[in-house]
C-alpha cells in the first residue's frame, strides 16, 4: 500500500474499516433480534394494547439499529475504497515519474 500520505497509514484507515465493518454487523444483527424478542406478544398482556405499541417500538427501534448497522457497514467500505484509489493513484504515479526519468 500508499506511504502514508498526510500523516495517514493506508494500513491504519484499513484497520478501521475492519472495525467499522464488526461493529456495523454487529448493530444490524442486534436490530434483527430487538424486532423478534423486543416485545411481548399482543395477548400477553390485558387487553393487548399496551403489548401492541410495544412491538411497533421494538420494530421501530429494530429498524433504526438495523440502518444505522448498514450505514456503518457502508462507511467502512467507502474508507477501503478512498484507500485503495489514494494507493492506486500513488502507484501510477511513481511510475509515470518513472518513465519520465527514463
Amino acid at each position: 500500500m500508499g506511504s502514508g500520505d498526510f500523516g495517514i497509514e493506508p494500513t491504519a484507515v484499513e484497520q478501521a474499516a475492519g472495525e467499522l465493518t464488526g461493529y456495523g454487523d454487529r448493530m444490524e444483527a442486534a436490530g434483527r433480534l430487538l424486532q423478534v424478542t423486543g416485545a411481548a406478544p399482543p395477548k400477553a398482556l390485558p387487553g393487548g394494547l399496551a403489548a401492541k405499541a410495544l412491538a411497533v417500538a421494538a420494530t421501530t427501534m429494530s429498524r433504526s439499529v438495523a440502518g444505522e448497522g448498514a450505514a456503518t457497514c457502508a462507511t467502512a467500505g467507502s474508507l477501503r475504497t478512498f484507500v485503495a484509489t489514494v494507493c492506486t493513484a500513488e502507484t501510477e504515479a511513481a511510475t509515470d515519474l518513472e518513465g519520465a526519468a527514463s
